[in-house]
């Protein structure tokens, strides 16, 4: 949390404490003669502090809670909490759970109307009731997942659902034919047009205010008339805030032109489940016209608020159609990460029989340290290592089969490994590989056994599976029937210890003895060694190379009895590391 906002939160805390009227014990539970319900701090990356009061009015006149403004502006414009530099003050009366700007609107009692961020190199205006994610550089990881999965292009036209400040609407304008920018708030519908406007976005988003299938009816009959029903639609789908009704996933349903929907929220509860079960069934009885259903392809969490239970998901789906198969092959896992690992560029293999060793390479320097993953897709297994800051690609290493020459063990050492990288045009070079401590190495040998083991159990059960097809004797066996049958009963006798029985003896324990059965204590004395770490501990933190000539120079040494090089092409991936809140909201 910023310095700025818990410095603004303890001076509110000393104001309440000075002030006369108190503080609801719940902000959600209205008693009688409870009057301060919470305030939202709100800040940019610049520093810009707005600040919204929210008030009880119990049966206060107009002008004592004009006196409770201008209390607020005595204590934090001119009196001690000056020193917390707010930029906007902002002051509503709420009587109900939850008031929105249209039933009791939010007044500007000090400073500017509103603060302005940055994101992806757009500038967006915030006002009081603006929806902004909590952590700038997740949002923005957010939205630029969300755009490239969307693959938009001259000719696509979006559908941004659950628009808010209308950030998507802007960034896809600049590419899309058209954007539709859909929200049930006007202020959300004002922020986005204003938006669009301070960005100079061309003059193609329609900005409509409404959440309903009505609303919904009407654009995509506008679409087939302006457009036609040939027209390639993508959905961006924010139900964050709002509940997506079944006759909305009806309507996206309902129209063959959207091909692709992109689902984000932060709220993957049963109304979310529901909705992916609305668009993925394969069967919907409501629809007017069947059509095929939504399969969710790729997921990806982002931990929107660290050390919390609270994430974003980015959730891609295609129509069925669009796809040609569905094999478990489509989907990708991630079935190991380490961020530190150690590379070195080490000699040719002195011959063919002898194994490498990791004594004969220059261990307390390491030519480049990165981050390591284990990908699976399918039967596909590689080697991923990428830089630990940027996550750029440096080099892959396929593997076919473990062990195999892909990846050896070293003959002096279980921390250290050879692995052969491979480039796009198939040229091969060997590499060190090395682990700071050997669990993490351990670590590395279970992933790859793993994959090849669920492999292999997977073939024996088709081979199974083809032998009982093929084999009708197997076919025609009676299924072992367990059902109790009609009239049996069971008798369960339970053993019950009365005060005097031996089995309610306490026993004293041996502190020699073993905590499991059956295995002996250690002896006295004894202690377990502590490993210590590999000299590459201690290097300097070299980075990888960051373009392909570099990579290319790097490969150029022969390191196996097969001379080969590789040239490598880097990969700007997104790095979601270091990621600090940039707004808070604290409730009293």
């Amino acid at each position: 949390m910023k310095s700025k906002h818990i410095l603004a939160v303890k001076h509110f805390d000393q104001f309440l404490k000075q002030h006369a009227l108190p503080v609801c014990e719940n902000a959600n539970v209205l008693k009688k003669d409870q009057y301060w319900r919470s305030i939202i701090l709100r800040s940019n990356e610049r520093n810009d502090l707005m600040m919204t009061v929210v008030v009880h009015p119990q049966s206060l006149s107009k002008n004592e809670i004009d006196q409770v403004k201008k209390d607020l502006l005595n204590y934090f414009i001119d009196g001690s909490g000056h020193e917390c530099e707010i930029n906007s003050i902002y002051f509503q009366a709420c009587a109900n759970n939850r008031c929105t700007s249209e039933d009791n609107p939010f007044e500007l009692i000090y400073g500017d109307e509103f603060i302005y961020e940055i994101y992806n190199e757009k500038k967006i205006r915030i006002s009081p009731e603006s929806f902004v994610q909590a952590n700038k550089k997740a949002a923005e990881l957010i939205y630029e997942l969300t755009l490239k999965h969307a693959q938009i292009d001259e000719n696509t036209i979006v559908l941004d659902i659950g628009s808010g400040m209308g950030v998507h609407s802007v960034m896809a304008s600049t590419i899309a034919k058209k954007v539709y920018a859909i929200d049930p708030l006007a202020l959300c519908i004002e922020d986005g047009k204003f938006n669009a406007k301070l960005n100079n976005c061309r003059d193609n988003i329609e900005w409509i205010c409404g959440f309903s299938e009505i609303h919904l009816h009407r654009i995509l009959k506008k679409l087939g008339d302006l457009h036609g029903n040939h027209s390639r639609i993508v959905a961006i789908v924010n139900p964050s805030r709002y509940s997506l009704s079944n006759r909305i996933t009806t309507v996206l349903r309902s129209i063959s032109a959207i091909q692709r929907i992109i689902y984000v929220s932060g709220k993957t509860d049963e109304q979310s489940m529901h909705n992916f079960y609305e668009l993925a069934a394969a069967e919907r009885s409501k629809l007017k016209q069947a059509t095929s259903p939504f399969i969710p392809t790729s997921v990806y969490p982002i931990d929107l608020l660290p050390h919390t239970i609270h994430a974003e998901v980015v959730i891609k789906t295609k129509i069925k159609d669009s796809m040609a198969a569905v094999h478990d092959d489509t989907y990708e896992s991630i079935g190991l990460v380490k961020p530190e690992v150690y590379v070195y560029v080490i000699p040719p293999r002195q011959s063919a029989t002898r194994k490498h060793r990791a004594a004969d390479w220059k261990l307390d320097a390491p030519n480049f340290i990165c981050r390591l993953k284990i990908i699976s897709k399918g039967e596909k297994c590689l080697i991923r290592l990428e830089d630990r800051n940027t996550g750029a690609h440096f080099a892959t290493c396929p593997i076919d089969s473990y062990p195999s020459i892909a990846v050896e063990n070293v003959e002096d050492s279980t921390r250290y490994f050879v692995i052969r990288v491979q480039n796009d045009n198939g040229q091969q070079a060997f590499l060190g590989m090395g682990f700071n401590d050997r669990s993490d190495s351990f670590d590395f040998n279970v992933a790859l056994q793993d994959h090849f083991k669920y492999l292999k159990q997977a073939k024996q059960i088709e081979q199974e599976a083809k032998q009982t097809a093929s084999d009708p004797s197997q076919q025609q066996q009676p299924k072992l029937d367990l059902r109790f049958k009609e009239g049996q009963t069971i008798k369960i006798n339970l053993k019950s210890s009365l005060p005097g029985d031996e089995q309610t003896k306490k026993t004293v324990k041996n502190p020699n003895e073993s905590v499991v059965p059956g295995i002996l204590p250690p002896p006295p004395g004894s202690t377990i060694p502590k490993l210590t770490p590999p000299p590459g501990s201690t290097v300097p933190k070299i980075a990888p190379p960051t373009t392909a000539a570099a990579a290319a120079s790097l490969f150029s040494t022969s390191s196996s009895s097969t001379t080969t090089t590789t040239t490598t092409a880097t990969e700007n991936n997104n790095n979601n590391n270091n990621i600090h809140s940039d707004l808070s909201w604290m409730q009293f």
